[in-house]
C-alpha cells in the first residue's frame, strides 16, 4: 500500500515567501510514479504541479510562492493515496506575535505544610519518566520567522 507524507517548512507565511513542500511517497512497486500536488484555498484551485517520484521510497521536495493572504490546503494524491496540510499566509504584524503555552498537572502535589507528602500517587503521576521531557521546560519566547 502506498503511503504519503507531506510537511511544509513552516504553518504561517508572509506573501510571495518561499514555502518549502516535502513529500514523501513510501510503498511503490513498479516505475515511477506521478504525485499530483495541488494548493487549493476557498474550495477553489490556486495552483497545480506534477512531480515524478520513483520506488520503492521517493523523496521530492518543491517550492510554491503564494502572493495573496488566506488560509490555503495544500493537497497529494498518488496511487489511490492522499495526504493534506494546511497553511496560513498573512502581512507581518507590526508588532511582534507574543504566544503563551501553560501546562498544568490535573492533580495538585499533595503536599502539606510541615512538608510531609500525602496521596503520593498524585506525585509519583505527575513526574514519573512518562512526561520527559515535558517537565524539564523553561517559558520560551518566540518571534515570527
Amino acid at each position: 500500500m502506498v503511503s504519503i507524507e507531506l510537511i511544509t517548512n513552516k504553518a504561517l507565511y508572509e506573501p510571495g515567501e518561499d514555502i518549502a513542500i516535502n513529500v514523501v511517497v513510501k510503498g511503490l512497486t513498479s516505475g515511477g510514479e506521478d504525485v499530483e500536488l495541488t494548493v487549493i484555498k476557498d474550495s477553489q484551485e490556486v495552483t497545480r504541479r506534477v512531480l515524478r517520484v520513483i520506488p520503492p521510497e521517493s523523496e521530492v521536495v518543491d517550492y510554491i510562492r503564494i502572493a495573496n493572504v488566506g488560509i490555503y490546503e495544500i493537497n497529494a494524491k498518488c496511487c489511490g493515496s492522499e495526504a493534506r496540510v494546511p497553511l496560513m499566509v498573512i502581512n507581518k504584524p507590526e508588532t511582534p506575535l507574543r504566544f503563551i503555552m501553560v501546562f498544568h498537572n490535573h492533580q495538585p502535589i499533595h503536599k502539606y505544610p510541615s512538608g510531609v507528602y500525602h496521596g503520593p500517587w498524585a506525585f509519583q503521576h505527575t513526574w514519573s519518566p512518562e512526561f520527559y521531557p515535558i517537565y524539564d521546560v523553561v517559558p520560551t519566547y518566540c518571534m515570527p520567522g
